[in-house]
């Protein structure tokens, strides 16, 4: 019993870091080299990175 928390505890993490890298990906404010730079930066950094992405985002108005 201890391990199944042990394992939901894993996918909660699991899916907490996963949820802002996937918005970043299928997110409509950037394209091309700034969408790979904010999912890498997201990849690395998590919510904090994905709050930033939502007030600074896209960086470049001519992309």
């Amino acid at each position: 019993m201890a391990n199944n928390k042990i394992y939901l505890g894993y996918a909660v993490v699991a899916v907490l870091w996963l949820l802002p890298l996937l918005l970043v990906i299928f997110s409509r404010k950037t394209r091309g080299k700034e969408k790979l730079a904010w999912s890498v930066l997201t990849a690395g950094g998590g919510a904090f990175v994905y709050l930033a992405y939502l007030i600074l985002a896209p960086v470049s108005e001519g992309n």
